[in-house]
């Protein structure tokens, strides 16, 4: 997928509730990074390999798959696997671990603080086009 001129990047959010993601969604877009968003993890990881991103936020809220096969998923795709955040409402060290053992690179608690995922989406993202500042 061609990205538009002054993109910073692709995010995929894949969340059960898009709504209650809205306002990460728009500092995300104001912050100059294209953005869809899914509700679930099979149609995440078919959006994933059909739209190839830059980041993956995934919230553990997702009633489909366990998280953990969501990232493994993703991270099927090797090298070129983008770098997943998972946002959860609690920070459990073993879910935590199993997390990172799936693939994913970074963690948030929520309810997740917009300049922090700010920060985190602009140091994780591939290339030298990003920048935490939006």
């Amino acid at each position: 997928m061609e990205q538009a001129p002054g993109c910073k990047g692709r995010v995929l959010l894949i969340a059960k509730s898009i709504r209650e993601h809205g306002c990460l969604r728009e500092a995300i877009e104001s912050a100059g990074y294209d953005v869809s968003a899914v509700r679930d993890g099979k149609e995440g990881v078919r959006q994933y390999f059909a739209t190839n991103p830059d980041v993956v936020l995934l919230d553990l809220d997702i009633a489909d798959m366990n998280g953990a096969d969501v990232c493994r998923a993703i991270s099927k795709d090797g090298a070129m696997a983008a770098p997943i955040i998972v946002l959860s409402p609690k920070i459990d060290l073993s879910e935590k671990l199993a997390m990172f053992m799936a693939g994913a690179k970074r963690f948030l608690q929520k309810p997740v603080d917009t300049e922090d995922l700010l920060v985190e989406v602009g140091c994780i993202a591939p290339g030298p086009a990003f920048n935490a500042n939006p």
